[in-house]
């Protein structure tokens, strides 16, 4: 294996290293702004389902704050889907 393969192959293992930690933090983020409102599993599941999505859909630069951006008006949906009427 060559240095430039070499040297390639920890920069791919640091890009998806650096997302996953982007994605953590957006999960962080979230659960906290809707603590008491939506259950912590719930907020990991949307921004799950919302990441796939993005990637389905061929995004990945900006996919964490896409997927902050998705998951968020899905989730304030939710929130006023489960408020009483007034």
């Amino acid at each position: 294996m060559s240095e430039a393969t070499l040297d390639l192959d920890w920069t791919a293992l640091d890009a998806r290293k650096a997302a996953q930690i982007d994605l953590y933090a957006v999960i962080d983020d979230l659960i906290r702004d809707f603590d008491g409102l939506i259950p912590a599993g719930a907020v990991i599941a949307q921004v799950t389902l919302c990441r796939e999505h993005l990637l389905r859909a061929g995004i990945r630069a900006g996919l964490a704050a896409a997927t902050e951006a998705m998951a968020r008006s899905r989730l304030q949906g939710e929130v006023g889907n489960r408020r009483p009427p007034r």
